[in-house]
């Protein structure tokens, strides 16, 4: 069992992640981090339960998405633009080390 482990561990170091597309809703990377919330406080809430509403709701983004995913394949990215965007993602990573915590 321990071998697995160990195996399965430096696989996924190995592993490539995909990069992260700047597709969110304009003044989401400006927006305040989530309250972070004691585990205790979240564990005495009853849990939620799913309405119509809110299936309804995550099925049309759901369809959004695939609608969106589907309009993308296939379509190309300048080099220039992807170079403007990885300054633009390092010069932000370097403001974010230099923050205070």
């Amino acid at each position: 069992m321990r071998r697995l482990l160990v195996c399965l561990a430096v696989l996924s170091a190995c592993a490539q992640f995909p990069e992260l597309e700047d597709g969110g809703a304009p003044g989401v990377d400006d927006a305040p981090y989530p309250r972070l919330l004691p585990l205790e406080t979240l564990l005495a809430e009853p849990p939620r339960r799913a309405t119509e509403a809110g299936t309804a709701a995550v099925q049309g983004d759901a369809a959004r998405l695939r609608a969106r995913a589907e309009a993308l394949r296939g379509v190309t990215v300048p080099r220039a633009a992807m170079q403007a965007r990885a300054a633009r993602l390092q010069a932000r990573a370097e403001a974010l080390k230099a923050a205070p915590l």
